[in-house]
């Protein structure tokens, strides 16, 4: 393969896998806030804030949860993943 050959694979595969971050997340964050069953909302958003952990939607995003998910577990869960994935940005107590 010549230099531009090359260069619109890496292109290619880069964009795939940008493409396939945003699926992720979208799918993660669409279960995390409306999935009926709280064990997968709670399941969503610890992966939601483990994989996309760079991305400033997900801690405004856990935040949400932390403060509006109807289930306690949830909620629980959405402040665990904050204080570890963002110290200081929650109280401990």
């Amino acid at each position: 393969m010549d230099m531009l050959g090359d260069s619109l694979l890496t292109l290619w595969i880069w964009t795939g896998e940008i493409i396939a971050k945003g699926i992720g997340r979208f799918i993660y964050g669409n279960r995390a806030t409306n999935n009926p069953d709280a064990d997968v909302r709670q399941t969503a958003l610890q992966e939601l804030a483990r994989g996309w952990k760079s991305d400033p939607d997900a801690f405004l995003f856990l935040k949400d949860r932390a403060a509006n998910d109807p289930d306690s577990n949830v909620r629980n869960a959405a402040f665990r993943e904050l204080r570890r994935g963002w110290p200081g940005t929650v109280p401990t107590d």
